[in-house]
């Protein structure tokens, strides 16, 4: 994928970026991050909006820890937010909620990165 793509019954339609999903914030049902880095490229995994109509929103995101701290807009304060990866179980969260935060405070931390994704891989203490 080169870019931010929403499916539709219709069809893929190629959109210009995260502005769509914030512009369309109060059809979003629940947001999915896939956690998948593969060492080749930039990209720590896929961001996907799922929509109430039952549209979704795809884009590749550089960073879960930038994405934990673009998720924080007050227009998804909120929402259901699972964070996936094949080596872990899935994680549901609500975006603003103490335990999100707790884990925002140590994404936005100087030494913060191994506590903060310990927390997903089972490294760092229980949740």
């Amino acid at each position: 994928m080169t870019g931010a793509t929403v499916t539709s019954k219709k069809g893929v339609k190629e959109v210009k970026n995260l502005g769509w999903l914030i512009r369309h914030w109060a059809e979003i049902d629940h947001l999915e991050f896939i956690y998948s880095p593969n060492g080749k490229t930039m990209v720590d995994g896929v961001l996907i909006g799922h929509m109430k109509d039952g549209r979704t929103y795809r884009t590749d995101y550089a960073s879960l820890i930038v994405f934990w701290t673009w998720v924080r807009r007050p227009v998804f304060i909120g929402l259901k937010l699972t964070i996936k990866s094949v080596n872990w179980k899935p994680k549901e969260f609500i975006v603003g909620d103490e335990r999100f935060m707790a884990l925002y405070k140590l994404a936005i931390g100087t030494n913060g990165y191994h506590e903060f994704m310990g927390h997903f891989d089972g490294k760092a203490g229980k949740e």
